[in-house]
């Protein structure tokens, strides 16, 4: 990010300042209606996972707050890897997880970014586009 906007901010410290951030504002936590409907129905004839840049313990806090958790039975965070998204590595770990080949793989994502990291990894896509959670679609984007 420094490189990129020419600034000195202190890594440490954004990243101590996000957490912060995230947890005085997780009560205001709300599901994307759509997604938390597919990981529903998907769960009950799949086995279904979460691959997140967020730390576990907001993943794991996010889901509970939105009674989601029991529908994944894998969650993969950064420092279960070495390299994040763009790169497949969080995914292809996911399905290593999940015992199920790549190419059987639909990632659910909302960032560009995301949808690289499936792409590299073999895996179909689904791009959520939502300004706000009640209006959310899923877009399909096959590889």
């Amino acid at each position: 990010m420094n490189r990129q906007f020419g600034t000195r901010l202190d890594p440490a410290g954004v990243a101590i300042d996000q957490r912060d951030y995230y947890t005085s504002r997780s009560g205001e936590v709300t599901p994307i209606e759509p997604v938390l409907m597919l990981a529903r129905e998907a769960h009950k004839t799949r086995r279904v996972s979460v691959a997140s840049g967020s730390e576990y313990r907001h993943v794991v806090h996010t889901l509970e707050l939105i009674g989601a958790r029991s529908y994944f039975e894998v969650i993969v965070t950064p420092i279960d890897v070495e390299r994040g998204k763009p790169a497949p590595d969080m995914f292809l770990l996911a399905a290593e997880r999940l015992r199920v080949l790549p190419e059987r793989c639909l990632v659910v994502e909302d960032s560009p970014l995301g949808i690289e990291a499936a792409r590299l990894a073999g895996m179909h896509s689904a791009l959520v586009r939502t300004l706000r959670p009640e209006r959310a679609t899923l877009l399909t984007k096959e590889i």
